[in-house]
């Protein structure tokens, strides 16, 4: 099973199959998927929805999971999603794992920030910085690149380059100019 790394707020499907002993698709009974984030056993259900028999297809099912703060999604964790509840063939199903996938996980050295209200297009001030930035100017010369479902639509995918920063856990980006102002809640990338 291959892990999936998607970014905050993105939709994703897994695609599963389920089989009775004698290696038939059969047909999931009354099952439930959660999600494990990394070594906790607190499960995530908000933001999930199993389709079982998918398209009609006896035994495939579609696990679509909406990966947003609000769901209780957060970025550089790994999550396992599992059957919690099901039968198959009378048989329990739960415990199996049924799909993985990271959260902006995969590139060593990314920087992942969320926008506050107030910046203009040669001034974006975060309300998060994930590493923070650890002195001025230490992102000088990288390019911020805005996620591809930010909430400012014309942001979507836009890149500048960064020519100054402040320092701290919220720090002020002072970039080339923009095509808009970001908005509050607006997530990106610095490279």
């Amino acid at each position: 099973m291959s892990i999936l790394d998607i970014a905050l707020g993105e939709t994703s499907d897994f695609k599963f199959c389920t089989v009775a002993t004698t290696g038939a698709p059969t047909t999931l009974t009354s099952g439930t998927v959660s999600a494990y984030p990394d070594n906790s056993t607190t499960e995530i259900t908000a933001g999930i929805t199993l389709s079982t028999d998918f398209d009609g297809r006896t035994g495939m099912h579609n696990v679509r999971v909406v990966a947003t703060e609000a769901n209780g999604y957060a970025p550089g964790v790994k999550y396992a999603l599992v059957l919690t509840v099901g039968t198959v063939g009378g048989t329990s199903v739960v415990g199996y794992i049924v799909g993985e996938f990271t959260i902006q996980n995969k590139i060593a050295g990314v920087v992942d920030f969320v926008c506050a209200g107030g910046g203009s297009q040669t001034s974006v001030i975060t309300s998060a910085c994930t590493p923070n930035a650890g002195a001025t100017d230490c992102f000088k010369g990288r390019i911020v690149i805005f996620d591809r479902n930010t909430t400012t639509s014309a942001l979507r995918g836009q890149a500048t380059d960064v020519t100054a920063n402040t320092s701290g856990a919220t720090p002020t980006f002072t970039v080339t100019a923009l095509t808009t102002s970001p908005a509050s809640g607006d997530r990106g990338r610095v490279y």
